[in-house]
């Protein structure tokens, strides 16, 4: 169980402390050219770099979050700057959603894209930046992924910590996996040998319940938000879902390619999984970015996971070195253990912060309340 959600902190003070040092502005869409200067040479030292090495995806990639979501804020950009003699050294974005918690909608915005110029990290400008976003939202903050800097200073402004978004993988080519950990070559060695009697001895899968069919799913569309709001009661917390944000985020994304597959009951649907192909550490990887049933349902989240292997595993182009998937909720864990998926260390945290204007916390902070996976927040590109 997770602590009580500190909402004492004093977020006033502190920006009264930090605010004179660095001013903070909305971001303006007359800055984009400016802001992806920056991020270019921001997010250099970081190993989550690759979207952030060309100038034009950058550009595109930073008004399709922020421009074309269907989840409004406030009318203006979710996204605030530092400046330092009129230059942008810091950014962090928000992302609205709404969370749905024991059935009811709850407004939560996740936190994206925090990030500092190496020489002003040390300076206050996160925390100013976390805390202007904060007051302007007003609403309860999630945020994902984070590195120990990051992390950190969340803590510090009374954010409560998740814990990890467990992460499973399905390794096809030991070898070329544990080179690119760059392990010594006696460790590589075992390590593949333990990988590879991990896969010889997977347990063998049920057969799939009759009727189940997997067909591609072309759009999202009424059908699905039908479905999805009579299964969100089965999550005490989860993050909605709709058939405009889907759309958005997987068949409207400026950089990946995304397949979905729909596990059907004749004209029922019981399921979706999204997967798409790319690379971590300069290897072909495959990604199971969401993976949705009822958590009753075996037979959809069994059937689905084999879908997504073929669909990652076949066609043209190199076979995935492994797959990867993160996700928080014990059954979906479970069934990625008898597909011959195996627990890794996830560097993937979440963290709760305070609502600022509000007289109590309506996010329950329990990690075991939750269901989280790489579709949720800007996770995806980690």
């Amino acid at each position: 169980m997770m602590p009580s959600v500190r909402a004492d902190t004093d977020w006033d003070g502190l920006l009264r402390r930090f605010a004179a040092w660095f001013p903070i502005e909305r971001m303006r869409p007359d800055r984009v050219d400016a802001l992806a200067a920056f991020f270019e040479k921001a997010y250099a030292d970081q190993p989550v770099a690759a979207a952030f090495r060309d100038r034009e995806l950058i550009v595109r990639r930073w008004r399709w979050f922020n421009e074309t979501s269907p989840a409004p804020f406030d009318g203006g950009m979710p996204a605030w700057i530092c400046l330092k003699g009129g230059e942008i050294i810091g950014h962090f974005g928000v992302l609205p959603a709404v969370a749905v918690v024991r059935g009811e909608d709850v407004p939560v915005c996740w936190g994206c894209e925090l990030i500092v110029a190496p020489g002003a990290r040390q300076f206050g400008v996160a925390p100013l930046l976390i805390i202007s976003a904060a007051r302007a939202a007003q609403q309860p903050l999630l945020v994902a992924g984070m590195n120990d800097a990051s992390h950190l200073i969340f803590r510090r402004l009374g954010f409560v910590d998740g814990g990890p978004i467990p992460l499973y993988v399905k390794v096809f080519q030991p070898h070329r996996l544990l080179g690119a950990l760059q392990w010594s070559w006696l460790t590589r060695g075992l390590g593949a040998g333990a990988l590879t009697a991990a896969r010889l001895f997977t347990p063998r899968r049920r057969p799939r319940g009759g009727g189940l069919s997997l067909v591609p799913l072309a759009r999202f569309d009424a059908r699905f938000d039908e479905w999805w709001r009579s299964i969100e009661c089965a999550f005490p917390c989860v993050v909605r879902r709709t058939s405009a944000t889907m759309t958005w985020r997987y068949q409207q994304h400026p950089e990946h390619r995304y397949t979905v597959v729909s596990a059907m009951d004749g004209p029922a649907l019981r399921g979706i999984v999204v997967v798409r192909r790319g690379r971590w550490r300069g290897l072909q990887t495959g990604f199971i970015s969401e993976l949705l049933t009822h958590p009753a349902d075996e037979a959809a989240i069994d059937g689905l996971l084999d879908a997504a292997q073929e669909v990652l595993t076949s066609g043209e182009g190199k076979p995935p070195v492994f797959i990867r998937c993160s996700v928080l909720h014990r059954a979906f864990e479970g069934s990625l253990g008898r597909a011959g998926f195996m627990r890794a260390p996830s560097s993937m945290r979440w963290i709760v912060g305070p609502a600022l204007g509000v007289s109590r916390l309506d996010v329950p902070a329990s990690r075991d309340d939750w269901f989280l996976n790489a579709g949720d927040s800007d996770l995806d590109a980690l």
